[in-house]
């Protein structure tokens, strides 16, 4: 409900005043123009008619007014972070018109520049004072344009005044409730985090213009709103006492203000969008005017304390497309500050929002099911029991170093595994039993959607990647098990020499693996069958590279009887020891030609049973372009 007296009730006043009687007719009517009777300045002379009529009675209450008007504004909360000026509220006089008496609130640049007396300016400040209300949050522009505002866009460009505007308008007290959201008490707990979060989110509702992210939003700036917000954020926080957890974490990365604010908007931005946040657009938040954006951009590494030490890294050369991201252990030391525990909804939405990039599955094999000679089965049977109590074979206690660049928590709970070796020897199937035995989720890396063929986008793409699983990884517990499949068809040997634009592309895709491996916080799988072709820098960044050699004979009579249960009709009659001494497979070839003998068998008709001769017929056809694997028998 509107206060009575409002800012609304002034600008209606002033309306009146300024738009003669005869034009006030015309507006009963519908005929609603935009030519209006010209009010001077609060400092002009020059007498003012309608018609031919002389108007100085209302020309001399006008001018009362709009002064009172003046005063009264730069008094009130809610308005006077606006620095209101006399031009501007004639401005607002005409918009608070059209859109409460004629519910339209597209304007254009003409109008606007009428409505407040500028039409006849120059027309550089006509563009100097339209883009001033932008940054004021006065009016929000529709139009896209790209990097540079000019008189062109501005003359062809719809604006709408913004939700911010009309509710201080309004008179509505909406930053009380809001103020309260983050008073001492309510910082004061085990999840901070979580409070600044829905604090930045109730925000976003009552000026849902700062959260556009769309590309053609490139340096707009809200600081005019979102700094009053952040100011009184930095201000309750410096109230906490020393031991307040938030406070804890400022002091040991020794975060200074523009940190602290920029730090609480990309982590809000990376919670709210799932996704990594964009450099543009947390400048956009903290920035006043375009210039200040720039300004800002240029001298990110001396504003920033997190950049210069590489706790927050940004992406790409592209100004338009700069991901942010944050090391290992500050992305660890956030999500302990809001002590997310995460269902499968977030991880469901994060994988939606990826879709082709990365894919869920949910293993359902066990350690039981691994066929492996013995020195490979106890090799997996000690990573499982390792990372399911990482705290309890923590090699800290014996001195041990850890690696320079991640964190004592990263080094527990990572683990970056390489499982080689022939095809079909059950690679992916043991990157599936580490994770179900874990308790945990796979998630499988589509290694070929990471490539496209536009410069710069493969690299984007697995910075990109990076970022979600590492976002992941912080925010949902357990954090699932990556597997990147056949990773040679995207990590492989860097070239020495440069042979154009590809081999320079091939090299930097290699450079980021390299950096990402090294203070990756998760599980990561890789699985290869050529170990020849991968870097030797990249061979030394996984913690346990594991070859799964093709079965033994004792091996191979196992996997021969788990592919031949008893349920199949006539199995029993077959002999697997037969079978592993004649035929050198793996377990996906003898999958292979048990399933094409089953498909023989059952072709035959309602009763019939599976043969030795059905097995050995797919069994000669699988070995027929391979016959060096052939089993040599005896002595």
């Amino acid at each position: 409900m509107r206060k009575k007296n409002s800012p609304v009730d002034v600008l209606n006043t002033l309306f009146d005043l300024q738009y003669a009687s005869e034009h006030n007719k015309r507006h009963k009517k519908g005929d609603f123009r935009t030519d209006f009777l010209e009010i001077p300045d609060l400092d002009g002379d020059s007498e003012q008619k309608v018609g031919d009529k002389t108007n100085s009675k209302n020309i001399r209450r006008f001018k009362n007014k709009l002064k009172t008007a003046v005063k009264s504004f730069s008094q009130n909360k809610e308005l006077n972070y606006f620095q209101l000026s006399a031009v501007d509220i004639k401005v607002l006089a005409y918009i608070n018109y059209k859109v409460t008496h004629r519910y339209d609130n597209d304007f254009r640049f003409g109008e606007l520049m009428k409505a407040g007396d500028m039409h006849t300016a120059l027309l550089n400040d006509q563009l100097k004072y339209y883009i001033s209300l932008v940054e004021r949050n006065i009016i929000a522009v529709e139009t896209r344009y790209d990097r540079e505002f000019n008189m062109t866009t501005a003359m062809s460009s719809t604006c709408s005044v913004t939700e911010y505007m009309l509710l201080s308008l309004m008179g509505s007290d909406f930053r009380a409730p809001l103020f309260r959201m983050i008073e001492a008490a309510e910082l004061d707990c085990v999840d901070p985090l979580n409070k600044i979060y829905k604090y930045l989110y109730a925000l976003t509702k009552i000026c849902p213009e700062i959260e556009k992210r769309d590309y053609w939003y490139f340096r707009r700036p809200f600081g005019f709103v979102m700094n009053q917000f952040l100011d009184r954020l930095w201000d309750v926080v410096n109230t906490l006492d020393e031991s307040n957890l938030l406070r804890r974490l400022m002091a040991s990365y020794q975060i200074e203000k523009f940190d602290f604010c920029f730090l609480m908007l990309a982590y809000f931005y990376n919670r709210y969008f799932h996704t990594s946040s964009d450099v543009c657009q947390i400048l956009n938040w903290i920035s006043c005017t375009h210039e200040e954006h720039r300004e800002l951009y240029e001298n990110l590494d001396d504003k920033s304390i997190l950049m210069k030490r590489g706790d927050i890294k940004l992406a790409d050369e592209d100004e338009f497309n700069q991901l942010v991201s944050f090391s290992g252990k500050l992305t660890y030391d956030l999500s302990v500050l809001a002590k997310e525990k995460k269902d499968n909804k977030l991880l469901d939405m994060i994988l939606t929002r990826n879709k082709g990039a990365i894919t869920l599955v949910n293993p359902s094999q066990g350690i039981d099911s691994l066929i492996l000679p013995e020195e490979e089965y106890n090799a997996i049977d000690i990573i499982v029991r390792r990372l399911k109590n990482p705290q309890e074979y923590d090699l800290s206690k014996w001195d041990l170093m850890r690696p320079s660049l991640t964190s004592e928590t990263d080094s527990l709970n990572s683990c970056i595994i390489l499982l080689h070796g022939y095809p079909g020897t059950g690679k992916t199937h043991t990157a599936g039993v580490i994770a179900n035995e874990l308790g945990r989720k796979l998630v499988k890396i589509e290694s070929t959607n990471l490539r496209n063929c536009y410069y710069g986008n493969t690299e984007k793409n697995i910075r990109q990647l990076f970022i979600t699983m590492r976002t992941i990884v912080a925010e949902v517990s357990p954090a699932p098990v990556f597997l990147l499949n056949e990773a040679d068809q995207i990590v492989h040997k860097r070239q020495g020499i440069f042979d154009g634009s590809v081999t320079a592309t091939e090299n930097a895709v290699q450079n980021i693996f390299l950096e990402e491996m090294e203070t990756f916080p998760g599980i990561l799988i890789f699985t290869t069958n050529l170990m020849s072709n991968l870097d030797e820098a990249m061979l030394r960044r996984f913690h346990i590279k594991l070859e799964l050699k093709k079965p033994d004979i004792y091996c191979s009579e196992k996997l021969w009887r788990l592919h031949l249960p008893s349920t199949i009709p006539g199995a029993d009659d077959i002999s697997c020891s037969e079978l592993a001494l004649k035929y050198a497979f793996t377990g996906g070839q003898i999958r292979i030609v048990v399933q094409n003998a089953c498909y023989y068998a059952m072709l035959r008709g309602k009763d019939s049973k599976l043969t030795m001769q059905d097995i050995e017929i797919y069994a000669d056809l699988e070995n027929a372009g391979n016959e060096s694997v052939k089993r040599s028998v005896g002595f």
